[in-house]
C-alpha cells in the first residue's frame, strides 16, 4: 500500500513538475516578447523623435527660404507701383498707358516731368489695375509722395482727390487711386491690417516702400506691421 501510494505521490509529482516547467517556459517566452516589444518601441520613439527633428528642420528651411523669396519679390517691385479704377479704353496700346501715366503725374505735379524712357514697363492685370514699372525707385517714390500731397490739398480746399477729369477723360469723375506694388504675402498682411484698423478705430493704416504702417491715435509714431504676430500683439 505504501509503495502505491509513493508511486501516486511520484506522479502528482512529475505532473506538477511538468507544469512548472511549462510556466517557466511560458514565463520566458512571454519575457522576451516584452523585452522585443519594449525595444521595438523604443526604436519607433526614437525613429519619431528623428522625424520629428527633421520636420523641425525642414520648417526652418522652408521658412528661410521664403523669407528669401519675399525679399526678392520685394526687391523686383521696388520701382513699381499701380494705378486703379482707370478705365480700360479699347483697344488700347503701351503707348497710350504711358500717355495715361504722364497725365497722371502732370495733374498731381506739373514739374514731375515724367519722361517716357523713365517708364521700363507698363501693362493692365486681368483686374484693370494698372502696374507701372520705373527705371528708378525714386521717380516711382516721388509720383506716390506728390499724389498724397495732391490728395491732402485738394481736401483742405474740400476739392475732389485725384480722378478721371484730371487726365482728360470724360463722363463722370472716378478716383484715381496710386499705391505700392506689394507681394502677395504684403497684400494679405495689408488687408488684415486695415480690417483691424477698421475693428479697432486706429487712426491709420498704409504702405511704404512695400512694407505695412498702422497708426493707433493721431500723432502717435507708426507701427511697423512685420507679420501676422505683430497685428496681435498690437490691440
Amino acid at each position: 500500500m505504501f509503495t502505491s501510494f509513493q508511486a501516486q505521490q511520484n506522479q502528482k509529482f512529475d505532473t506538477l513538475n511538468q507544469s512548472m516547467n511549462v510556466i517557466k517556459e511560458l514565463h520566458s517566452e512571454l519575457k522576451n516578447s516584452v523585452e522585443f516589444v519594449s525595444r521595438k518601441y523604443d526604436e519607433s520613439l526614437a525613429k519619431i523623435e528623428l522625424l520629428q527633428e527633421e520636420n523641425k528642420t525642414s520648417k526652418k528651411q522652408i521658412s528661410l527660404l521664403e523669407q528669401k523669396l519675399e525679399q526678392y519679390e520685394k526687391g523686383s517691385k521696388a520701382s513699381t507701383l499701380e494705378i486703379r479704377n482707370i478705365p480700360k479704353t479699347e483697344p488700347e496700346t503701351k503707348q497710350q498707358l504711358i500717355g495715361m501715366v504722364m497725365e497722371v503725374a502732370t495733374a498731381i505735379q506739373p514739374n514731375l516731368n515724367i519722361n517716357s524712357t523713365e517708364i521700363r514697363d507698363v501693362y493692365r492685370t486681368k483686374a484693370e489695375t494698372i502696374v507701372v514699372d520705373f527705371t528708378t525707385v525714386t521717380r516711382k517714390s516721388e509720383v506716390i509722395g506728390s499724389v498724397i500731397k495732391y490728395n491732402k490739398s485738394q481736401k483742405v480746399k474740400k476739392a475732389l482727390p485725384l480722378n478721371t477729369n484730371n487726365i482728360k477723360m470724360k463722363g463722370a469723375p472716378r478716383n484715381i487711386y496710386l499705391s505700392d506694388c506689394l507681394t502677395v504675402k504684403t497684400q494679405q498682411l495689408f488687408y488684415l491690417s486695415r480690417q483691424l484698423t477698421k475693428r479697432q478705430g486706429f487712426h491709420g493704416c498704409w504702405t511704404s516702400f512695400g512694407k505695412v504702417y498702422i497708426r493707433k491715435k493721431e500723432g502717435d509714431s507708426p507701427i511697423h506691421i512685420k507679420n501676422i504676430e505683430d497685428l496681435n500683439n498690437i490691440i
